[in-house]
């Protein structure tokens, strides 16, 4: 009978042990399913939070290349005003949109000595023109060197604009 009491005292002290185990290994168990779960519910909200940004610049984006893509030609502006500073080797365009339209305006300018007949010629210029837009600056840039070849003094060039077809 001693070696029966002695299984039953093993028996309840596995018993034990397994007990205490479970009571202390599933709060533990579950605390750590618990953690992976609310970092993964924050991973996922962060996940959209990152998609709702990309997507919102996604539309700004296209918003800005269909604006972008709305180029308004210098003739429907109307009258405009256009200067050469010499010192600087930069003309000037002025304008103002009197229309609802809104987009870019992109031009060339040419600065041809009347009576000499030589010319010279900008880089594009381009300005974003809002809708009902005043005192709208399109600055062109020339090359020093041709422009004073061109335009030896000031009143001696005739600045002519001309449009930049978009290029697509």
């Amino acid at each position: 009978m001693h070696w029966i009491d002695q299984t039953e005292k093993v028996g309840r002290l596995v018993l034990w042990l397994a007990l205490s185990s479970a009571c202390v290994l599933a709060p533990i168990s579950y605390i750590h399913e618990r953690t992976a779960e609310a970092e993964r519910e924050e991973a996922a909200k962060a996940q959209e939070r990152a998609d709702a940004k990309a997507e919102a610049k996604a539309k700004e984006a296209a918003a800005l290349a269909e604006k972008a893509s709305k180029v308004l030609p210098i003739t429907s502006m109307g009258s405009y005003m256009t200067a050469i500073d010499l010192s600087t080797a930069s003309g000037s365009v002025w304008f103002t949109n009197a229309s609802a339209r809104a987009g870019v305006v992109c031009v060339e300018g040419s600065a041809t000595n009347e009576a000499t007949k030589v010319s010279a010629t900008s880089l594009v210029g381009c300005h974003e023109v809002g809708a009902y837009a005043s005192a709208v600056r399109v600055p062109l840039m020339f090359a020093g060197g041709d422009l004073r070849a061109a335009c030896p003094s000031a009143g001696a060039c005739v600045l002519t604009i001309k449009d930049v077809p978009a290029s697509g």
